[in-house]
């Protein structure tokens, strides 16, 4: 059975059961049939430079946690990349995608760009509108972030 979301135009058949991984170490986004193992690649390279974390968007598109480049939208047709929201001096390290079609993402604490060893702030969790790519800091470290509004719905 085909996912009921999923594009018919495909380039990559994805079934019930199959596993999207963000593989850092090849740069790419695999498909991973459950059944026979088999792995199809999705998309590699580009910007995708650390890729550990993915997600499925409400368009069909898919979302990647780059640690270097921050969330990048993937057309999975074409394979397509581009940046929809970057994260400076951060460490996205896992993405998650609510009913309401929010992102949401994990940033580990540890800034990239110093390279150096051990935390170097307390690690924060966003919510993103995926329309925009508006980042709405929702945690940090300890501390939950009171809003007197609502966040906008995409």
């Amino acid at each position: 059975m085909m996912l009921s979301f999923a594009p018919s135009a495909w380039a990559v058949s994805l079934n019930l059961g199959d596993i999207l991984v963000a593989d850092a170490g090849r740069q790419a986004v695999i498909a991973i049939n459950s059944s026979t193992g088999a792995q199809s690649l999705i998309t590699s390279g580009n910007l995708l430079q650390q890729a550990v974390g993915v997600g499925f968007m409400a368009s069909g598109e898919i979302v990647v946690a780059d640690r270097i480049n921050g969330l990048i939208r993937v057309n999975p047709v074409t394979g397509a990349q581009s940046v929809l929201s970057s994260f400076v001096n951060s460490d996205t390290f896992a993405v998650a995608v609510d009913a309401s079609g929010y992102i949401w993402v994990a940033d580990s604490g540890y800034d990239v760009s110093t390279g150096r060893a051990g935390i170097n702030y307390a690690g924060r969790i966003f919510k993103v509108d995926p329309a925009t790519g508006k980042q709405y800091l929702i945690a940090q470290g300890d501390q939950c972030i009171v809003r007197s509004a609502p966040l906008p719905k995409p």
